[in-house]
């Protein structure tokens, strides 16, 4: 599933998702903005954030939320097929 902001996934029930791919640089709010609230919410969906600046303070935070990795951007296919499989049943 996919989309177009973080506020149109909000309003979606996402319970049926095995993990989530956030972008940093979404519209209308940060990937760790969405995942802020996500686990204000009690969510421990697993998440990969890729961002085009990994910071050490985007890759602090991404810890502190318990986001799984980041990835610069293009991240590699292979690293993104890993993370999705690792999440999904065979």
């Amino acid at each position: 599933m996919t989309f177009a902001s973080g506020h149109e996934f909000l309003a979606q029930d996402g319970s049926g998702l095995a993990c989530l791919i956030l972008d940093h640089h979404m519209p209308e709010m940060t990937g760790l903005q969405l995942a802020e609230q996500l686990r204000a919410g009690g969510s421990r969906l697993p998440i990969l954030l890729i961002t085009g600046l990994p910071s050490p303070s985007i890759v602090a935070r991404a810890a502190e939320l318990g986001i799984e990795r980041v990835l610069k951007k293009p991240p590699s296919e292979d690293d993104v097929l890993e993370f999705i499989k690792s999440h999904t049943r065979h």
